[in-house]
């Protein structure tokens, strides 16, 4: 079945291409050649094949009558005796005009659009400002729910997305745009299935139910678990997500910064963490809307004496734990997962503090939620984005 056509607008050596999946861009060093990810997409202007015959115009029977015609096939491109590829075979071909053989079509030997492959910019060299405030200074909000949160204003957390599954299409943990091209998430999101292909994220999100027009899908090209990851006991929880195409920054699509590496944030600092997750321990659904709560840097060593004697997952010195201690009732819960814990630094710019990660409970007294402390990789991050 043929499927849908998507535009192509050649600007120079630019692809710009419009699909379902939002506005995505290609570079390829030859304009003339057919992408591997769109092989019906071809709409160059080649006219013979790769034996030099010429092509037979598709909307005539002279000298094979065929059922390729354009107005059967209105989406497939077929203009003139254009190379084109209506039936989703492997590349371009056409019916030759040719009669002196038995063969009626051939291919047309167009090349595979080979990618120039981007150059991750440099970490935080333009990050974590958003462009729409938050209905607050982030300080601790008393109303709402993530636990114990509010929603958080469209497009005023511009590096949270989405990771979603192809097979269900449904919202599967979140995580943080660091480069145009790469993801921070939690290795616990993606352990059980490394597929690449298998997933997709969408950035601009807000409202899963509804397009607002800000968002953009991605699809993955690489998904990069830390090493040693440990399933047991969660420790290196962190994951890179590499995708197939450059995201477009816009005013709700933007990278948060980075800590410095090795940092400590500071005991009792507020921070705030942002997710789709549900609004108390085990409820169902999600939220619909993007939610956040500010909540408290504890103390390392309090929460391992309290957490690490009672749970198999364990406070390490590479994570975080934050919450409100005596009081809780405000924490991150099932489907904030991968999500980012932020705070922001004196120059103003919003940093990646911690990735959601573990908790017991959903905002319990003494249970405070317990994130991959961003700063503890920041040397794996760059060897892995810049390999």
């Amino acid at each position: 079945m043929l499927k849908k056509m998507e535009l192509y607008f050649f600007i120079s050596l630019l692809e710009f291409v419009i699909t379902s999946e939002g506005i995505e861009s290609r570079k390829f060093k030859d304009t003339d050649c057919f992408d591997v990810d769109d092989i019906s997409g071809y709409r160059g202007i080649k006219q013979k094949t790769m034996n030099g015959w010429k092509c037979q115009m598709w909307k005539r029977n002279k000298p094979w009558q065929h059922d390729f015609k354009p107005k059967k096939y209105p989406d497939a491109g077929l203009t003139k005796n254009y190379c084109r590829n209506p039936d989703n075979d492997t590349e371009p071909w056409c019916f030759t005009v040719k009669t002196s053989i038995k063969k009626q079509w051939d291919y047309c030997g167009v090349q595979r659009c080979e990618v120039i492959e981007a150059t991750p910019a440099p970490l935080n060299e333009t990050c974590g400002i958003p462009d729409i405030l938050s209905v607050s200074t982030r300080q601790i909000k008393t109303v709402g729910q993530i636990v114990g949160g509010v929603e958080s204003v469209p497009g005023s957390i511009p590096w949270q997305i989405t990771i979603q599954m192809k097979l269900d299409n449904e919202l599967h943990c979140g995580g943080s745009i660091i480069t145009e091209l790469f993801i921070l998430t939690a290795a616990h999101c993606v352990y059980y299935d490394q597929t690449a292909s298998n997933y997709y994220i969408i950035v601009g999100e807000h409202a899963l139910d509804t397009s607002e027009g800000n968002e953009r899908r991605y699809n993955l090209a690489q998904i990069i678990l830390h090493e040693n990851y440990d399933d047991m006991t969660v420790e290196n929880d962190i994951a890179l997500l590499k995708t197939q195409n450059e995201m477009t920054f816009t005013s709700y699509i933007k990278p948060i910064c980075l800590p410095e590496a090795d940092s400590l944030p500071v005991v009792g600092s507020t921070v705030t963490v942002s997710g789709w997750g549900v609004t108390k321990q085990n409820a169902r659904p999600l939220s619909n809307q993007l939610r956040e709560v500010s909540i408290v840097i504890v103390d390392n060593n309090k929460c391992q004496n309290k957490l690490n004697s009672i749970s198999i997952e364990q406070v390490t010195n590479n994570a975080v734990c934050a919450g409100i201690w005596s009081e809780g009732g405000k924490d991150s819960c099932q489907g904030d997962s991968g999500g980012p814990l932020f705070a922001e630094s004196s120059d103003g710019q919003y940093d990646l503090i911690g990735i959601v990660s573990w908790g017991i409970g959903c905002g319990k007294s003494k249970k405070p939620g317990v994130y991959t402390r961003v700063s503890a990789y920041i040397d794996w991050i760059e060897s892995k984005i810049y390999d």
